[in-house]
């Protein structure tokens, strides 16, 4: 999907090369899989991305889901009816899956007293942010919003998974979890019938709430502005990373997701899963209360999703 990107074009014509901001790949069924970290792409000099360490910054899960683009490389032909749409840039650069107003991040969320020079207000003007913003966060939610319409026009409903992965160790912590459910209510269809898959079909190690519990990240995670833009509920799966390091592990997660397709597509409860969303509302641009600042929001949760 080719998007009107031409009036940002000061952005993403600093260096040759770079991709648009979202590639979007339409199915041909009611299942859609998003991936707003698989990219890695940032203007400027390439040698010091945002003025970060090259080889700190390819290795680093701060600048995308590890693996992810590759895993969604591999899933592409073996589901084909499948949509897939996803960032081509650094979560660094704008992340699209952060509300408006922290998806820029300006320190580390992991290593104490890390500064992202890069985005430093002190260098980052208001309004390179604001183009920052025009040329890669809302293109992306543009495009999502547009391709799930157009999903829902086609088949009556639109099944959005969104596509995480997650470190082995955080925080200095070792996660026990191998996947993970994300869900801004356990009590919807599709959660309680992943959730199921997951307990008994997945074969991985399946831990309830790890390694988020999406609720108490309402603060920060994007989930309720694409429910909001897509009318779509907010459902998404959380790998980690490890586990789709190679082609072994990759095939074996495609497995995994191709066989959860048809679980939920047989299941016994299907109805209540492949029945129409909520209706669709277009928001185009940023509405006020996209960019209002919770003031009430406790501490931020600084793993990220």
């Amino acid at each position: 999907m080719k998007g009107d990107f031409s009036r940002y074009s000061g952005l993403l014509s600093d260096a040759s090369g770079l991709p648009e901001p979202v590639t979007v790949i339409p199915g041909n069924s009611p299942f859609i899989f998003s991936g707003p970290h698989n990219g890695l792409a940032v203007p400027g000099a390439p040698e010091k991305p945002l003025g970060l360490d090259r080889k700190w910054f390819e290795q680093a899960h701060e600048a995308s889901d590890l693996n992810m683009a590759a895993l969604f490389q591999r899933l592409i032909p073996r589901l084909p009816a499948a949509s897939f749409i996803w960032s081509n840039y650094s979560r660094l650069v704008a992340d699209t899956n952060r509300m408006p107003d922290k998806a820029i991040a300006e320190t580390s969320s992991e290593y104490e007293d890390m500064p992202i020079p890069g985005n430093d207000p002190g260098v980052l003007t208001p309004e390179e942010r604001e183009t920052r913003m025009n040329a890669v966060y809302w293109p992306y939610h543009n495009a999502l919003a547009d391709l799930v319409k157009e999903t829902r026009q086609k088949f009556g409903m639109a099944i959005l998974i969104d596509m995480h992965s997650f470190s082995p160790v955080w925080l200095g912590r070792k996660r026990e979890s191998e996947i993970g459910l994300l869900s801004l209510d356990e009590q919807q269809p599709l959660a309680q019938i992943s959730d199921e898959f997951l307990k008994e079909r997945s074969g991985l190690r399946y831990i309830q709430r790890q390694p988020y519990f999406l609720p108490e990240r309402v603060s920060i995670t994007a989930a309720p502005l694409v429910t909001e833009r897509t009318g779509a509920p907010y459902f998404g799966f959380e790998i980690r990373n490890d586990l789709i390091a190679d082609e072994v592990g990759q095939d074996r997660l495609c497995d995994l997701i191709a066989n959860y397709m048809k679980f939920v597509g047989n299941h016994p409860h299907r109805d209540m899963v492949f029945s129409p969303a909520i209706p669709y509302h277009d928001h185009r641009r940023p509405t006020a209360q996209d960019t209002l600042q919770n003031a009430e929001a406790g501490p931020e949760d600084p793993a990220p999703v």
